[in-house]
């Protein structure tokens, strides 16, 4: 067993270093595809976010590529090869951020949450993006209509996602609900797409990559 190291990297410039230690497997996660395209559906993401007239912060991309991150280890490192249990994996990993300073501290939070929801033993660190890619989030463009959603809700297909949704729209809301597909894609009840009613939600599919079969064990 092996501890794993999941370093992200910006393009084929990005050649930072990540030392490791002598019980470490390291493995760069390209998230550039070619020169400037931001791969793991994360510009599809984007791209179809702006078509609903919502344009992330640099803040909220860095949190997308947290995200590809934690799907990464999270479907490619085996609970049965890599672990003491059979279960208890031991995962670093190194984002490149916008704002180190800023994500460094929530990193304890982060931390926390992880190990709850994959029973896992998590340690994030955090770096600067490179110069090239030090600002990549495209400014909303000056509009008098407003953005049509009044909230963000993350939505996984599950019940308790499925309640949150319901009380959000049964309150008058119009929430942009918020999803990713791996493997197989979450289905979106027929009441959500009603285009009738005020009460409507759209999802954004976050397609972090396609992978062989495997269990996918962390929660929701």
């Amino acid at each position: 067993m092996k501890r794993h190291i999941l370093a992200g990297r910006f393009g084929p410039d990005d050649q930072v270093d990540i030392p490791i230690g002598t019980d470490e497997q390291r493995t760069y996660l390209q998230l550039v595809a070619g020169t400037k395209n931001l791969d793991h559906g994360i510009g599809g993401a984007l791209a179809t976010l702006q078509k609903y007239g919502v344009f992330p912060s640099e803040v909220g991309l860095d949190l997308l590529v947290l995200a590809a991150h934690v799907h990464a280890a999270d479907t490619r490192i085996s609970r049965t090869e890599q672990s003491q249990d059979s279960w208890t994996r031991e995962i670093r990993l190194v984002v490149p951020v916008s704002d180190p300073s800023r994500w460094i501290a929530a990193a304890p939070i982060l931390k926390n949450a992880l190990d709850f929801l994959t029973g896992d033993r998590w340690t994030i660190g955090f770096r600067s993006r490179p110069a090239r890619f030090a600002t990549i989030a495209n400014a909303a463009p000056p509009s008098l209509i407003a953005t049509p959603f009044d909230s963000v809700s993350l939505f996984s297909g599950g019940m308790d996602s499925l309640i949150g949704a319901i009380d959000l729209l049964e309150d008058g809301g119009t929430p942009l609900l918020v999803s990713h597909f791996g493997e197989g894609a979450t289905v979106i009840p027929p009441f959500l797409k009603r285009p009738e009613s005020r009460n409507y939600a759209a999802k954004a599919n976050f397609c972090f990559g396609v992978m062989p079969p495997m269990a996918m064990l962390g929660r929701s």
